[in-house]
């Protein structure tokens, strides 16, 4: 979501800057047509070569301010205009190209020498004149003067003429009309720059002014254009570029257009020479104006900062004054309460002259030895007075010192004359001559006996506390108010598996497991706020994470207490954490052994109650009492439901599900005739139209050999999985369908609604394997005709297929709607998800082979006389491949235990690979019969290989293939000799394995979400059987085109 918020911000800024964009190039585009127009009335060639340009000083302005993108609207104005003018459009584009490209030349060699805009310097009105004005304008003049003589449109006579007068036109567009557009952007950015209230009137008047002047020129009031020279001069010495810009802009107009109308001083004159005329009074005034409006700023610049730093100056001599005066004072009062300061300190100065060996110490220094003031000391008394102990070390740092010239720093002890023990502190540094050489050593030194005495007792006590912590059975944790730990025992180490020192700064969330700490630090704060003891047990139960990631269940105890800390009163949260994994497990045991016992008690009940009383009633019936029966059945009943009533009742602790009955109760089947099934209108008896539904193919056989015993049955159609089973319904419109539960792709139940929809008059049959009370109601509630489990008499089968499809429902291994159903589901604990998962897979992959063996052995014995020799040899293949299956499937769990304590044992011996594969297809033809394989099989082949193990290995990546890919794609196993051994590839067309699982393949019982049977742990096997060959098993490809396994063999068992 952030992403794709970002996008859209970026998209919006993107929108905006092109809108802003084509907004300027239309802006630059209007202008410059709109001035063009009005320098074309100033014309002095062929009406469209004029002395004064306007639109190349608004074209390079607009390069200057918006940068050089706007060169579009340049393009298109001048195009605009030329267009009107001729001589022929393709003069018209290239005199349009040469007007954009002068002033985009200009604006490039400007920015490349370092223009200011701004024009704060004469370097950048030399450069706008040079570079911009006379430089850049050659190119329009050539290039539009060059098209207009090769059009005709002028003569070569005229050429050098209409050249001088482009070119001059041009450059004094850009010397009087691009510095009004600069000195505007300079005024709107710089506040500063603005014209104080006093002088705008002078302004305003100096600007009236130079209209009026300008006016009377282009009308020939005024004869001489010279007179706009003061008005400049004024306006550029007084307010600069923001008035005389706008100015000489004002008078170059006047005086173009008194040349164009041929008014004095132009009067008479040939074109050239107005044009001379012109240009010299037009280009004076402007560079003039320009140059001392540039030379009047930067004047006004340099005594603004010379003011600036004359105040800087005299304020930093007064502050130096002051400070100096101030420093005196201070000097004074520090030397008089150095002495005292020394006292109340207990700080002591000492100073020692290296050439003279004199010492000097103050007062404090003698009170600190226990010595009278002015006693005399020597460097040799010195030492007397340190404790032996000690002697050396401070002979050694003093040593040290002179040798390096550095500081000197040490705790050491001394004797008083009373023979009692202090400590000292002392520091001291060398003083140098202007040769570098040592002469005189000077320091400070004071008494830190308290501070020692408190260290030593404060270190005992820590050692005792200590002890008393890692002493403690539980684990301590101590955590200052931003959550970091600060505190731990060894406990703590023992329990988390943490170092102290890793633990130690760290946020306490480190012990708690991901998923929990966004909820306690809420609780950090909140417990923060009002703390409390909270005794062990109560509270939140909260869970620990170990270093090596693995969770416990804890208690957590809390204290808040009050310490001391670098002379500061610190709250710490204490927490005593207690392991209660072992409780646990005694607290499940428990109530497993009393469930054990409830349910035992239960069952001797049940015994004593009711299956006495039913034995009684059965006795009763065998002897023709059918009343004494009936008493005791209505008797056993009644004890029943009261024994049902009191467990509902007397022990909280049973949980929903926990009384369900084992099987429901059953009534005896009401046969029916095998010659007739379902009455027609006429009294005779008709056919009836069944499909099956059956992931296990032995099973579909099953069912259908016994279905085809029954007369007027007819099997319209076979379903291997709940999809194909709803387009069986939907193509065939059956009577009755056999459905099972659990099938790949689709299960029944899902299945089961969207059969109905699709063949609504179909009845359905409900099968499975699994337990019934289970499954039975939520099959009948969403519109299950009867509800059968596999495997059970073929008699019974066929009698409740009888009598549900001939309108009588009664059943002896089976339920229907009207039947009594339990809720049998029973809430599994999330630890327990996996384990029951993978119990179910197991028991479904072993329950279908033993169901078929079930089921046929059941027709074999009832119905052998009525089925024919050729179905009766079919069934004894199936019941074959079923215990084929079913020790494929023991064998797979035997090398799963085998391989997992390292006992694999190989026999190797010389095999040739291709006759190997071509074994295993033989042997699996039933499983490939519907995908065409292909093997690669260039040479032979050959490897000292365990060839039962490869061959298992070859088998279970062959399966895959078939299972993982849709009937009648192509396998492809390919077989070839590489640089590093032997190479077997099985390529398949499935849809492949996503990325985000393909870590996972080999684990054990990884089916990444798959709902294809299987039990997850044959890929594992295969891996395991390479690496003891010394190979590997590897992932080559996989995509939605397929997946490619290859089987690598090394070097070292290769055959030549």
């Amino acid at each position: 979501m952030r992403t794709s918020g970002h996008n859209a911000i970026g998209s919006r800024r993107t929108a905006q800057g092109a809108a802003r964009w084509v907004a300027l190039v239309a802006g630059v585009a209007c202008a410059y047509f709109l001035t063009a127009r009005l320098g074309l009335g100033l014309a002095l060639v062929r009406g469209q070569v004029t002395p004064l340009w306007p639109p190349t000083g608004i074209a390079l302005a607009s390069l200057l301010i918006f940068g050089r993108s706007m060169w579009p609207g340049i393009l298109l104005g001048s195009f605009a205009v030329n267009i009107l003018l001729g001589p022929s459009t393709p003069a018209v584009i290239g005199i349009a190209i040469g007007a954009t490209a002068a002033p985009l030349l200009a604006a490039t060699v400007l920015a490349k020498s370092g223009f200011d805009p701004a024009l704060r310097r004469l370097r950048d009105v030399n450069a706008l004149v040079l570079l911009g004005a006379f430089g850049g304008m050659l190119v329009s003049a050539t290039v539009g003067s060059a098209l207009l003589l090769m059009t005709g449109a002028v003569s070569s006579s005229e050429f050098w003429l209409t050249w001088s007068v482009w070119w001059t036109g041009d450059a004094m567009g850009v010397l009087v009309v691009t510095p009004v557009f600069l000195a505007f952007r300079a005024f709107w950015r710089h506040p500063a720059l603005t014209i104080a209230s006093a002088k705008r009137v002078e302004a305003a008047a100096l600007i009236v002014g130079t209209v009026v002047l300008s006016l009377g020129v282009a009308r020939g009031v005024v004869p001489l254009p010279l007179v706009f020279f003061p008005t400049l001069i004024w306006s550029a010495w007084r307010f600069g570029l923001v008035v005389v810009a706008p100015s000489t802009l004002i008078v170059s107009i006047g005086t173009t257009a008194a040349a164009a109308a041929g008014l004095p001083p132009f009067a008479g004159l040939t074109v050239f020479t107005q044009m001379l005329v012109l240009q010299v009074i037009n280009g004076s005034m402007a560079l003039s104006a320009l140059l001392l409006a540039v030379a009047a700023a930067e004047r006004r610049q340099a005594l603004d900062a010379a003011t600036q730093a004359r105040s800087e100056l005299e304020l930093r001599v007064r502050d130096r004054t002051a400070a100096l005066a101030s420093t005196v004072t201070r000097l004074e009062r520090s030397e008089s309460l150095l002495s005292e300061a020394q006292r109340v300190g207990h700080v002591g100065s000492w100073e020692r002259d290296l050439t003279s060996g004199v010492i000097v110490w103050s007062d404090e220094m003698f009170r600190l030895y226990g010595l009278p003031p002015g006693t005399t000391i020597t460097y040799t008394k010195f030492l007397d007075h340190v404790h032996p102990d000690d002697r050396a070390a401070v002979t050694a740092s003093n040593e040290r010192a002179l040798r390096d010239h550095q500081p000197v720093e040490m705790d050491h002890r001394i004797i008083w004359p009373d023979g009692t023990v202090h400590w000292l502190h002392r520091r001291g540094r060398i003083v140098l001559d202007e040769h570098g050489e040592a002469v005189k050593m000077v320091g400070i030194a004071q008494d830190v006996t308290a501070g020692k005495i408190a260290e030593e007792t404060l270190s005992r006590s820590q050692q005792r506390t200590r002890i008393l912590l890692d002493a403690v059975t539980d684990a301590i944790v101590g955590v200052d108010l931003s959550g970091r730990i600060q505190l731990v025992n060894d406990r703590t180490q023992e329990l988390f598996g943490h170092l102290e020192h890793d633990l130690l700064g760290r946020p306490v969330e480190t012990l708690i497991p991901e998923r929990f700490r966004a909820d306690h630090e809420r609780y950090r704060r909140d417990y923060q706020e009002n703390p409390e003891v909270r005794t062990m047990g109560a509270g939140l139960e909260l869970h620990g994470l170990r270093a090596d990631g693995s969770e416990f269940p804890a208690e957590v105890a809390l204290r808040p207490l009050k310490i001391a800390h670098n002379n500061k009163e610190q709250t710490l949260i204490v927490a005593a954490i207690r392991d209660i994994t072992d409780r646990r497990r005694a607290e499940i045991a428990n109530r497993e052994l009393q469930e054990a016992r409830d349910r035992r008690r239960q069952a001797l009940e049940i015994n004593d109650n009711v299956v006495q009383g039913l034995t009684a009633s059965i006795y009763a019936l065998d002897c023709d009492d059918h009343a004494r029966a009936a008493r005791t059945l209505r008797s056993t009943l009644g004890t029943a439901r009261q024994m049902m009533r009191d467990l509902l009742t007397e022990n909280r602790e049973i949980k929903p599900g926990d009384l369900v009955r084992a099987a429901p109760a059953s009534l005896p089947p009401i046969r029916q005739p095998r010659d007739s099934l379902v009455p027609t209108a006429d009294g005779k008896r008709g056919g009836a139209r069944l499909a099956i539904a059956d992931d296990s193919p032995d099973v579909r056989l099953a069912l259908r050999a016994l279905l085809e015993t029954l007369s007027g049955v007819e099997i319209v159609g076979e379903a291997a999985d709940g999809a194909e089973a709803v387009r069986l319904a939907e193509n065939t419109q059956p009577d009755a369908m056999l459905l099972d539960l659990a099938m790949p792709v689709m299960d029944g139940l899902e299945a089961l609604p969207l059969v109905r929809s699709a063949s609504p008059a179909t009845k359905i049959i409900v099968m499975t394997g699994y337990g019934r009370e289970h499954i039975a109601k939520q099959a009948l509630n969403l519109g299950a005709a009867a509800f059968v489990e596999k495997g059970g008499s073929s008699q019974s089968f066929a009698s409740i297929i009888t009598s549900l499809l001939t309108g009588v429902v009664s059943s002896s291994s089976g339920f229907t709607d009207d039947d009594e159903v339990g809720d049998a589901t029973r809430p599994i604990g999330r630890a327990g998800d996996h384990q029951a998962e993978l119990i179910a897979i197991i028991v479904h992959e072993l329950r279908n082979p033993i169901t078929a063996l079930g089921s046929i052995t059941h027709l074999l014995m009832e119905r052998h006389d009525q089925l024919p020799s050729a179905t009766v040899r079919e069934l004894l293949t199936s019941m074959t491949r079923s215990l084929r299956q079913i020790d494929r499937l023991l064998r797979t769990f035997t090398d799963l235990g085998t391989m997992g304590a390292g006992n694999l044992e190989l026999l190797l011996e010389p095999t040739d690979i291709g006759d190997l594969v071509y074994a295993v297809l033989s042997e699996h033809s039933e499983l490939t019969k519907h995908h065409p394989v292909h093997v690669d099989l260039a040479a032979a082949v050959s490897a000292g290989i365990d060839p039962f193990r490869i061959r298992q290995v070859i088998s279970n990546l062959l399966s895959n293939a078939v299972k993982f890919s849709e009937p009648g794609s192509p396998i492809t196993i390919r077989v070839a000799t590489a640089l590093d051994g032997v190479e077997i590839a099985v390529t398949d067309k499935g849809t492949g394995i996503p990325a985000d699982k393909r870590d996972r393949l080999f684990g054990k019982f990884e089916r990444l979400g798959s709902t294809v049977s299987g039990v997850g742990i044959g890929l594992h096997i295969s891996r395991e059987i390479a690496r003891a060959h010394g190979g590997d098993i590897i992932l080559a490809d996989s995509g939605p085109e397929g997946s490619t396994f290859v089987l690598k063999l090394p070097d070292l068992l290769a055959i030549e």
